[in-house]
């Protein structure tokens, strides 16, 4: 193969590359500049190499060569090209096997290297070697520092990104709840715990959608008993890869009728299912759901489970709902269950001051000043990002550095957590539609794809980069405590570091403003990872 045939060349991996992204001015040759990453240990980080080749090269792969320590693993994916409505955009990242590289069009190979916990601060080197029919079409080298110090294992920031069984069934043409069913939700919940999750999001009593995993039942004598056994491997499930910090299990009634809710009941005295209508507020409801909420704490005891049970009322509840959601609200509060209130608002009403314990945002109508008197009763506010919501958000049409930097504007407000319905909510293939049936930006309802010929979970571009941000998010908590360290309160050098990084991250966002230079964002975190290392060399270990 002759050395201008491709046009190789490396790109940040907040640049959006498109198949008609050009070569930069510079000569076109077989190598390329380095991939270059910096992280800490337990982290994640991510590269990108760009080739074009001038004719069709088909049987081409990618491999990593060279000695990896063996903490360190780097993979390698083609970023597949979906349609954001009128261009095709890489997001789906599957693994670099065989394809066929198109003349004249770009293809993006992502780099993802995953440092272990126990990786030695220092400089690890490679080589991303591609080859099509066994000739070499590029020899990219990859260096990556690694950082003398560790990202905790559990992050501060909490992660509800809601997975839909129904969607993930639907897409898999899987029986719900089976046991194939359950192999899909455990690749899930793997995933999401290795982004962070720390939720288990559970649907209860009278969820927006179909899939509760408590069955109502009427025994024999007509008392409702509950049946946990599909609940039971559900949290089980997400357990096992270490998401057990809480629980949010929805809902005491459906936003989209809060007059009454629909009962499904199997009556066992009958042997048929049973379907009631009952009112909100009513004697019936409030029996019916105390007893709910009682046998709910009680399982709870009995499965051994010790984090934290969120009951999300309702769902975006809006202000004609005030007196559905504080009837239902009070069946916890006035009771004193051992369960906290939570709910994803729209615009939270002065009534509910006392109500909720977890307050979840929603980005479309953010209120600075309810966030700063929530923040100074001491309640847990977080926010959440509706697939409608145009910026910041990550769907196709929002830049990679918005995306990245929705942690950050959570650090700035000094929000705990984020959440987000579209994990997987695929209302139609994602592949020939990313819209998915509906006039939301393209990919907005989903950071993940469906690989129905392997029954697995393909990446995107989108997810990893998010990642990035929630791993940034830990740099600004590690600095901070560091800063806050009474060891270092008279350091003088600790002060300049303070005001050095004020500065840094001030430039990265402050207030609602986002950089949108993807430079400014490497500088302040490059400036965060070398005060992390110096502040602690500061303090001499404790004897």
């Amino acid at each position: 193969m002759k050395p201008n045939d491709v046009a190789v060349w490396t790109a940040d991996s907040l640049a959006r590359v498109f198949p008609f992204t050009p070569p930069p001015n510079r000569p076109v040759s077989q190598s390329a500049a380095e991939v270059k990453m910096c992280a800490a240990a337990g982290e994640y980080e991510s590269g990108q190499i760009a080739l074009r080749p001038r004719r069709e090269l088909s049987e081409v792969t990618a491999k990593v060569v060279g000695i990896l320590p063996d903490e360190v693993q780097v993979e390698l994916f083609w970023a597949l090209p979906v349609m954001a409505e009128e261009y095709p955009c890489p997001d789906p990242l599957v693994p670099a096997g065989a394809i066929t590289l198109r003349a004249d069009t770009t293809h993006v190979l992502w780099v993802r290297a995953h440092v272990g916990r126990r990786t030695k601060p220092g400089q690890v080197e490679a080589t991303v070697r591609v080859t099509s029919q066994g000739q070499t079409v590029a020899e990219v080298p990859l260096c990556l520092t690694v950082w003398d110090f560790q990202l905790p294992e559990h992050f501060s920031i909490g992660l509800n990104y809601r997975l839909n069984p129904i969607r993930l069934a639907e897409q898999f043409g899987v029986e719900l709840w089976s046991d194939e069913f359950f192999a899909l939700t455990r690749q899930a919940a793997a995933d999401l715990a290795a982004h962070g999750q720390d939720c288990i999001t559970v649907h209860g009593a009278c969820h927006a959608y179909e899939g509760s995993m408590i069955r109502w039942q009427f025994d024999l004598v007509g008392r409702l008993s509950l049946d946990f056994t599909v609940f039971d491997r559900w949290v089980a499930t997400f357990r096992e890869v270490g998401i057990e910090e809480r629980m949010e299990v929805s809902s005491l009634y459906s936003a989209h009728r809060p007059d009454a809710v629909r009962l499904e009941i199997w009556d066992k005295r009958s042997a048929e299912l049973h379907t009631e209508e009952v009112a909100v507020g009513s004697d019936r409801y409030e029996s019916l759901m105390i007893d709910f909420l009682e046998q709910l704490r009680a399982h709870l005891e009995q499965i051994g489970w010790d984090g934290d049970c969120l009951i999300k009322v309702a769902h975006e509840p809006g202000a004609e709902e005030m007196s559905a959601w504080v009837s239902a609200a009070r069946l916890v509060r006035d009771r004193n269950i051992a369960l906290l209130l939570t709910d994803d608002f729209v615009l939270p009403e002065p009534e509910l001051r006392a109500m909720c314990d977890v307050w979840v945002m929603n980005a479309w109508y953010f209120d600075d000043g309810f966030l700063a008197e929530r923040q100074t009763a001491g309640d847990e506010v977080q926010i959440y990002h509706p697939a409608d919501c145009s910026s910041p958000n990550a769907s196709l049409h929002n830049t990679l550095l918005e995306v990245r930097l929705i942690p950050w504007l959570n650090w700035s407000k000094g929000l705990d957590g984020l959440v987000r319905q579209g994990y997987c909510d695929w209302h139609t293939d994602p592949w020939q539609d990313p819209q998915c049936g509906t006039a939301l930006a393209p990919a907005s309802s989903y950071l993940i794809y469906p690989d129905r010929e392997h029954r697995g979970l393909i990446s995107s571009i989108r997810w990893e980069v998010l990642r990035d941000g929630i791993e940034d998010y830990e740099y600004l908590c590690l600095a901070s405590d560091w800063l806050d360290d009474k060891r270092l309160q008279r350091h003088p050098r600790a002060q300049e570091l303070r005001a050095a990084l004020n500065e840094a991250i001030e430039r990265v966002v402050i207030g609602d403003r986002l950089t949108n230079d993807p430079a400014v964002l490497r500088s302040a975190r490059q400036a965060l990872a070398k005060a992390i290392v110096e502040l602690s060399a500061l303090v001499e270990p404790e004897v």
